[in-house]
């Protein structure tokens, strides 16, 4: 396609290694940190997971050119985040799918003289 300089999938740039992880979050364990490449190199993880990137003189061109794109990978096994915490739930990445856990504001000090955690069902009620 004219004025496109290349179109770009993990083979191509897997010698650049995965991406650091940036997150920091006060965690109440250790934080499980999955090898993270740049683009997807087997199968996509989430929703918007990067399969591909291109390169071209304007960003109409890269759009044009990204709209011919076709992708085969299969998609994550789960897409419900709570589902996916679940005992059984397939895996997502090779160590697991939680990745941290944290309380819940206001409820740190009832939850440690309970000894609970706050419900993952809840977890979008984060307000």
């Amino acid at each position: 396609m004219h004025g496109v300089a290349g179109i770009y999938t993990y083979g191509d740039i897997a010698v650049l290694g995965d991406l650091p992880c940036a997150t920091q979050a006060a965690t109440v364990a250790l934080m499980t940190v999955p090898s993270r490449p740049a683009l997807a190199r087997d199968r996509m993880r989430h929703v918007g997971d990067p399969v591909a990137f291109v390169a071209a003189e304007t960003a109409a061109t890269v759009r044009d050119a990204a709209e011919q794109g076709w992708c085969t990978m299969p998609a994550a096994p789960v897409a419900n985040p709570v589902a996916a915490l679940q005992p059984g739930a397939p895996r997502i990445w090779a160590t697991g799918n939680g990745s941290f856990r944290v309380q819940r504001s206001g409820l740190a000090q009832a939850g440690a003289a309970a000894g609970s955690w706050a419900d993952p069902e809840k977890a979008a009620d984060l307000s």
